[in-house]
């Protein structure tokens, strides 16, 4: 997960709106907010991990 929250962390730096195509500004963004909820939604899905005193 760490090797996808750098990954989205790039594609974040260099987004930036075109004047060629305006529309895909907006359309990455979307992209990004949506793998980034993806990855919040699988990450609250794994079970928390019991630290065991002895």
């Amino acid at each position: 997960m760490t090797a996808t929250l750098h990954d989205i962390a790039d594609r974040l730096e260099r987004l930036a709106p075109s004047h060629r195509d305006p529309h895909r500004f907006h359309e990455e963004k979307s992209e990004l907010a949506a793998e980034l909820r993806r990855l919040a939604a699988n990450d609250n899905l794994r079970p928390a991990l019991r630290k065991y005193t002895s």
